[in-house]
């Protein structure tokens, strides 16, 4: 089932709140939002709550709390008047406005998000060029982003420039196509291809050519191979957990196109995947069975998702 980040969630809450958290446990997915009240006993832990409940401000951690609680709170309260064991593992948000209503906007941060997933799917199943699904899976990102191959080579970059590029690291990948060699110290390029090669996920360095600015590198990978790589800097801001855990969601979005399998999101999101298939009127089908197809009711079948997860699996127009 697909999950949400808590890092992409405080992110996305309306500026018109002021919010309170600590770094921590902020890798934390959530598949959506419910309200928490003192007589609930079982507590899904998939679940993002939020409270305004008074009574939980004094009492201690236990195992019956969720993972992670946004306490709503009026503007003036004090973050002291909460007991500090909340702290590692909760939000105090301030606000006047009533309850129900924040907690609609924190439903439509999932709807959003889910949204934008979907359209990715949708972007896929149409067997739309890679581009188009890496321009419309940039969207929530703040820095542009480029694709490389895994010699290197520009494949394609995305997004918006808040600032003049000259003489920066984009300068010279735009200009050339690639990361010329000479733009990285020897020693922090072979630690950046090190990492690589040991299935890192995201890499931070700074090019000599760019040393104002740093870089995030995201490989690729498919069946433990490395077959590409985004590549971004902070040229227009930082780089915040938010914006990390959007960065690998592009890069878990991109497996599917390349390689032209789709049991992996079939697997994660079953409904999303059906949605999309009705929408654009495609059927999933084994290749190695005679035509045997899923369309967009079975393929959320258990039995259904794993015969589609044994064999290689494509997409074709009804």
């Amino acid at each position: 089932m697909k999950s949400m980040s808590i890092s992409v969630i405080l992110d996305w809450i309306p500026d018109k709140y002021r919010i309170f958290y600590k770094s921590t446990g902020l890798d934390q997915l959530f598949r959506h939002a419910r309200m928490l009240d003192d007589s609930m006993e079982i507590i899904d832990n998939d679940f993002l709550y939020l409270t305004q409940e008074i009574s939980f401000l004094d009492r201690e951690w236990d195992i019956r709390k969720p993972r992670f609680l946004i306490f709503c709170t009026k503007t003036g309260s004090k973050e002291g008047q909460i007991n500090p064991s909340w702290m590692e593992h909760a939000a105090i948000l301030y606000t006047d406005e009533p309850f129900h209503k924040v907690f609609r906007e924190f439903l439509d941060i999932f709807d959003k998000y889910y949204a934008w997933y979907e359209q990715c799917l949708n972007i896929i199943i149409e067997n739309k060029d890679v581009s188009d699904l890496l321009d419309y899976a940039a969207t929530f990102l703040c820095n542009p982003i480029a694709l490389f191959s895994p010699t290197g080579k520009l494949l394609h970059y995305t997004g918006k420039f808040q600032e003049k590029i000259e003489g920066t690291l984009w300068d010279e990948v735009i200009n050339f196509g690639f990361t010329p060699t000479e733009s990285i110290y020897p020693d922090e390029h072979q630690r950046v291809m090190q990492k690589i090669h040991s299935g890192n996920r995201l890499i931070s360095s700074v090019f000599r050519q760019d040393p104002s600015h740093h870089s995030l590198t995201a490989p690729l990978y498919f069946e433990g191979k490395n077959f590409g790589a985004f590549g971004t800097t902070d040229i227009n801001g930082p780089f915040t957990e938010a914006q990390k855990a959007l960065l690998l969601e592009g890069t878990q979005a991109m497996i599917t196109p390349n390689t032209l399998f789709i049991s992996a999101a079939i697997n994660e999101h079953p409904m999303l995947v059906a949605n999309a298939c009705r929408t654009v009127g495609f059927v999933i089908r084994d290749q190695n069975s005679a035509g045997r197809s899923f369309n967009a009711e079975t393929i959320t079948d258990a039995s259904g998702i794993a015969a589609i997860n044994a064999a290689p699996s494509r997409l074709f127009k009804n």
